[in-house]
């Protein structure tokens, strides 16, 4: 498959900061560089070292526009904490963490980011790549969990889990179902056509967490095996076809699974 390189990433995190100035006094020393100017509108400069290199991105702010709070309520993987909600109903800024991903460790940079923000008078992220959401004490332990497994060392299952928790939706039908936002981690989304198979949503997360754990490339013909489920699912790619709109869009196509 093509390398696309760079996927843009906005992640938005709601919190009580009422100027830029009270933003940046909150923000850990380092992690902004300055102002900057892009096509017109200004923001902060921001860097993230994950994976022995630098990754940058800028922030932008935005006031409460009345209805992020109830989007953001409706898709959360899990309920808010209670603190995170009641400071969900009266934000006085929506920060938009915004950079790229298009691979683990532009992720893993992206996820940091949005954590340090929403840990600094946040109260939560939502993705715009994937149409989820979480609370800001969740982001915050998802991203120490990638910190902590990260390099030659780690766990590459604990880092693709934790990645794929926050940033990948999955939306589903009557007869199959698929992820949204693997693009973020560099990966075409699944599908997976349930075709009588037991307790199917659970088998694709257990294919995107392979998928995302693995180095290994996926197309057309790959397997994955769950032999203790007695189950052999058959991926067949699908080029991008548009329907999920810019900030959704997969530059990697669909694997979509069938049992074997």
């Amino acid at each position: 498959m093509r390398d696309f390189s760079l996927v843009p990433v906005t992640l938005r995190v709601a919190g009580r900061w009422h100027t830029v100035a009270e933003l940046m006094e909150s923000l850990p020393e380092g992690f902004v560089s300055g102002p900057v100017v892009e096509d017109g509108t200004p923001g902060l400069a921001f860097g993230v070292d994950v994976g022995g290199g630098r990754h940058e991105g800028v922030l932008f702010c935005r006031e409460n526009d009345g209805e992020f709070a109830e989007v953001v309520r409706t898709v959360a993987r899990v309920p808010l904490e209670e603190r995170e909600d009641e400071l969900l109903e009266s934000y006085s800024m929506q920060v938009c963490v915004t950079g790229h991903g298009g691979s683990k460790p532009r992720a893993a940079a992206m996820m940091s980011a949005a954590a340090t923000v929403a840990g600094h008078g946040g109260c939560c992220v939502f993705c715009d790549n994937s149409g989820t959401a979480g609370g800001a004490d969740m982001w915050t332990s998802l991203a120490g969990r990638v910190r902590e497994a990260w390099g030659d060392d780690g766990d590459p299952n604990e880092v693709a889990d934790a990645l794929t928790f926050g940033f990948v939706g999955i939306v589903g039908r009557e007869d199959a179902a698929r992820t949204t936002g693997m693009q973020v981690l560099g990966l075409p989304d699944l599908m997976l056509r349930f075709d009588g198979i037991e307790d199917a949503g659970d088998r694709l997360i257990d294919s995107m967490r392979y998928v995302a754990a693995t180095d290994r490339t996926f197309g057309d013909g790959h397997e994955i095996l769950m032999p203790e489920f007695g189950l052999r699912l058959v991926a067949t790619y699908a080029p991008v076809d548009g329907r999920d709109g810019a900030s959704m869009a997969n530059p990697w196509g669909r694997l979509e699974l069938v049992r074997g």
